[in-house]
């Protein structure tokens, strides 16, 4: 895995904020996650570094404190941070003490039922949709739901079944106009149905999928872009489902996992190829820089990447992975694989040499796979002994933490160590 190491800037930008914000605002602001923050705040503890990463012990007056109490039940957590200048567990832990020392009970805005709710609730749900009881009540869904169960259980009503608001001539005719160019799923969000319930009105209305007539312009049109389109918005301009273009092109010889080349991968598989982590790979796909395809399996969905998709990205971005962590023959084997037939014929000159120059760097910014000597597995040793972490050793011997566990763990290497 590529390391991404801290800057200047951001070290910084940490101790400034670290008593305003807690791990993950401050992780949002620098592209990072929680978790990296606060290994960074260790580190820094350890190294000795740890100017500004003290947490400072707020004193609260009085006239803060009976601010805090007004404020609490209707402000928003942004008010309360910004108005008293410290993170939001600080002011919770601020409240808990209050309702201690004060003997009162401080909590946000109550939103229990009133009972002109309840009522309200009991005299329109059989006369109106959902969808009416939402406006009239302000409520979610959800929420109205849950106090329906509560009170059937509490035995005000035998049954209190749900109405469901009937399909205008609107609706109908749109369901008749879509029905054979949009999925259920795509006309329900559209009208605010559920898809069970599209399902059982276009049984009603005897609607049937009709079979397509594609015809050699729109096998031309599905060839010229396939490569380009995703599925969906390639369906839409032809007029057919999503469903029905995968089935023609499958039919076609078309590959239905990846855009383009000889085959298709897994993000599991690209991982493994270029020795980058998984969630790497996933970010590629969200920023759609690396294009995929979704391919709905059963209840599970696949997301395969194409051989060639993936060498257009790795051409594009040659510094996204770094060959002293992947597969440098598997990379060889599908440059050369998916150039074939192209008029490049082979691995090109650019990868060749991005491949010599990383595999002749000795530095430590990557980990590479060398053998361990017995120096290093008896330092390894000794400094366990000590108490050192396995990351702590890693740094000490230029070796990830997971290579160090996995030595330490072994019983090869204790069997050496103890000779």
């Amino acid at each position: 895995m590529l390391v991404r190491y801290w800057s200047g800037e951001e070290d910084a930008f940490l101790r400034e904020n670290f008593n305003s914000m807690d791990f993950s605002e401050i992780g949002e602001e620098l592209g990072r996650t929680a978790k990296a923050v606060k290994a960074r705040v260790a580190k820094l503890r350890r190294e000795g570094s740890d100017d500004g990463l003290s947490h400072r012990i707020k004193l609260w007056t009085e006239e803060e404190c009976d601010l805090l109490v007004e404020m609490y039940p209707f402000a928003t957590d942004e008010e309360l941070v910004s108005t008293f200048g410290v993170n939001y567990k600080a002011i919770v832990a601020r409240v808990a003490r209050l309702n201690k020392e004060r003997g009162i009970r401080l909590q946000r805005k109550d939103f229990s039922w009133s009972k002109e709710e309840e009522q309200l609730l009991l005299d329109k749900f059989r006369s109106e949709s959902i969808q009416e009881l939402e406006k009239l009540l302000g409520r979610s869904r959800a929420a109205i739901h849950v106090k329906v169960g509560k009170l059937r259980e509490a035995g005000y009503v035998e049954e209190l079944p749900m109405k469901k608001e009937p399909f205008s001539e609107d609706e109908l005719e749109y369901i008749r106009d879509n029905y054979n160019t949009m999925t259920n799923i795509e006309i329900g969000k559209r009208l605010g149905r559920a898809t069970s319930y599209i399902t059982t009105k276009a049984q009603e209305l005897g609607l049937k999928p009709k079979s397509v007539r594609w015809g050699d312009i729109k096998e031309e049109v599905i060839k010229n872009n396939w490569n380009d389109k995703h599925t969906k918005d390639l369906a839409r301009s032809l007029g057919v489902t999503e469903r029905q273009l995968m089935g023609k092109a499958k039919d076609m010889g078309l590959s239905i996992y990846g855009f383009s080349g000889s085959g298709s991968m897994t993000t599991r598989e690209v991982s493994s190829l270029l020795g980058v982590s998984m969630q790497t790979v996933r970010n590629w796909m969200i920023s759609k820089k690396l294009r995929y395809r979704k391919i709905n399996s059963g209840k599970a969905s696949v997301y395969r990447i194409g051989m060639g998709e993936l060498v257009r990205y790795v051409t594009s971005n040659p510094d996204c992975f770094d060959f002293r962590r992947a597969d440098v023959e598997a990379v060889k084997l599908i440059f050369a694989e998916v150039n074939s037939g192209s008029h490049i014929q082979g691995i090109p000159d650019w990868l060749n040499d991005k491949m010599d120059r990383e595999l002749s760097d000795k530095s430590s910014e990557v980990y590479d796979r060398r053998e361990w000597t017995l120096d290093e597995m008896r330092r390894a040793a000794q400094l366990k002994k000590s108490g050192k972490t396995y990351r702590e050793i890693g740094e000490r011997l230029g070796r990830s933490r997971t290579s160090v566990a996995a030595r330490l763990q072994s019983d090869k290497h204790m069997s050496i160590v103890s000779v």
